[in-house]
C-alpha cells in the first residue's frame, strides 16, 4: 500500500482491508489516522512492512496481520502502539522474534 493512501480518512476508527493481495506497507501508508482503533490486514500477501509504518496509529487497539507472508518482525513496528490490546501475527513465516519487540505493548491481552 502506497504512502498517504488513507490520509484523507482522518476520523476513521476501523479499517478492514483483508483479502486484498497487499504485498507491502509503506512508511506513511497510515499517515493521519491517529483515531484508528482497529486495523485488519488479515489474509493478504504482506511480506514487507516499513519499520515505521504503524507510527501514526497512536489510538490503535486491535491489529490483525494473520495469514500473511511476514518473516521478520522489527522492533520499531510496534514502538508507538502503547494502546494496543490485541495483536495477531499467527500463520505467518516468522522465524525469530527479539524479546524487546513487544516491550512498548503494555496493554496487550
Amino acid at each position: 500500500i502506497q504512502s498517504f493512501t488513507f490520509s484523507n480518512l482522518k476520523f476513521i476508527d476501523e479499517l478492514n482491508i483483508y483479502e486484498n493481495c497487499i504485498h507491502s506497507i509503506d512508511k506513511n501508508t497510515f499517515y493521519n489516522l491517529s483515531t484508528l482503533q482497529l486495523l485488519n490486514l488479515n489474509q493478504n500477501k504482506i511480506s514487507k512492512i516499513h519499520q515505521e509504518a504503524f507510527k501514526w496509529l497512536k489510538s490503535l487497539k486491535y491489529l490483525y496481520l494473520k495469514h500473511n507472508l511476514i518473516s521478520r518482525v522489527e522492533f520499531k513496528y510496534f514502538k508507538n502502539l502503547g494502546n494496543l490490546e490485541r495483536l495477531d501475527l499467527s500463520f505467518n513465516l516468522i522465524k525469530n522474534l527479539y524479546s524487546e519487540t513487544f516491550n512498548s505493548l503494555q496493554n496487550l491481552e
